[in-house]
């Protein structure tokens, strides 16, 4: 493949083109740096592989070609593993980079721990290429195996508050994340972006049920526990259906409390992507309720801009930035608190619109997807990011 001169190389051990929220990161971004007139080149942690490019994926010249390294551990035991997360992770997206014949302009890193980190950060200040990390949490101690002093936990925590601000640039998801990182290094703050494709999609209103859904995996974010007590608490008063796309029954039971759930509610377990869109589409409102917690604020859900880009408005409390996008009784509703008497007021609020009503909401939804999500809007504010790491780099290394 023949590069432009200036090629960003996006790497970690993350699955691509699909597989993860983190994928969809990744592409989105890697499209603006190609809007932006940049040739990306994605490493993922895949299987190693040939070199593939997006046929879309065209701007000027500039395209989008990706391929496996191998860092995401598939065998050598449990030892093994742990093995290639803490230690070697990285060092086979080294040596990658250590092979191109044209050095990057730019490497980007997204996930990974201090190993990898550090891996390409040598890398990079070796061979006096900018490093940007783009970071999507400031995880919890709760969220990682073995806590505050699990050993990933501590890899992680190093590599947030020892290895990214070293950096020469950090994209982050959310403000919560710029202003904890600037102006230490230049910062972008990008949500998570879509690409929209067609005409905005409408449901029709056939049998007057308040079509609710749920997506994702609950983790220790979602309050999916709550949005199913609410449910509960308002099928008596209004006809209404939550379909619950992702975790199992066992689990849905489970965050529950209840032996089995009522009618009123659907668990479809894991889905297709498409298949996923397609139950999106079709819903009234999608639901996503966190408790405001310092890793839900620093964070920035990717199932909200899904929702949008599928014009499916969302019931939702505010945390992180999504009080810049979410409008009340506009593109969707805002619960006022976490809890589930709170859903259920504003499930009821939801059930009380008419068939016109609920359609306006879903155009101004996509709408919002249009305006704010795309990942054209971002194209020029990633050339001036660019510019100010060009600055920062070569203040670093005239100060060397």
């Amino acid at each position: 493949m023949g590069f432009n001169k200036d090629w960003v190389a996006y790497v970690g051990p993350f699955n691509f083109p699909w597989g993860q929220a983190g994928s969809r990161r990744v592409y989105g971004n890697a499209m603006s740096l190609v809007e932006a007139g940049y040739d990306v080149i994605v490493a993922s942690g895949d299987a190693p592989s040939a070199l593939k490019t997006f046929p879309s994926a065209r701007n000027e010249g500039a395209t989008l070609t990706y391929l496996g390294v191998g860092e995401i551990p598939l065998s050598g035991g449990y030892l093994g593993k742990l093995w290639q997360h803490l230690i070697n992770c990285g060092v086979r997206t080294v040596n990658w980079l250590s092979e191109q014949p044209v050095k990057p302009k730019y490497v980007v890193i997204y996930g990974g721990l201090a190993a990898f980190s550090w891996h390409v950060y040598r890398w990079c200040r070796q061979n006096h290429v900018p490093v940007i990390a783009d970071v999507v949490e400031w995880y919890d101690p709760a969220q990682m195996l073995g806590g505050r002093f699990g050993p990933f936990y501590v890899s992680a925590n190093m590599a947030f508050h020892g290895m990214y601000p070293r950096f020469d640039g950090v994209i982050a998801i959310s403000g919560f994340l710029e202003r904890h990182f600037s102006p230490a290094v230049p910062v972008i703050t990008v949500p998570p972006t879509v690409e929209l494709t067609g005409a905005m999609p409408t449901a029709l209103d056939r049998d007057h049920v308040l079509r609710l859904v749920y997506a994702g995996v609950p983790g220790k974010k979602d309050l999916l526990g709550e949005v199913i007590s609410a449910i509960c608490m308002v099928s008596g008063q209004i006809n209404v259906h939550l379909q619950i796309i992702g975790p199992s029954l066992n689990e849905v039971l489970a965050l529950s409390g209840l032996r089995a759930l009522p009618p009123v509610i659907s668990v479809l377990g894991r889905l297709p992507q498409e298949a996923v869109k397609a139950e999106l589409i079709a819903a009234d409102f999608s639901v996503l309720v966190r408790e405001s917690r310092r890793f839900t604020n620093a964070g920035f859900p990717t199932k909200f801009v899904e929702s949008m880009a599928a014009s499916t408005p969302v019931i939702a409390n505010i945390t992180s930035d999504l009080g810049d996008y979410l409008v009340d009784s506009i593109n969707g509703f805002v619960v006022q608190r976490p809890t589930a008497e709170s859903i259920a007021e504003t499930i009821r609020k939801a059930g009380a619109l008419n068939a016109g009503e609920k359609h306006q909401m879903k155009v101004r939804a996509y709408q919002t997807a249009a305006e704010k999500f795309i990942y054209q809007r971002f194209s020029e504010d990633f050339k001036n990011f660019l510019f100010r790491v060009d600055a920062h780099h070569g203040h670093k290394k005239g100060a060397r």
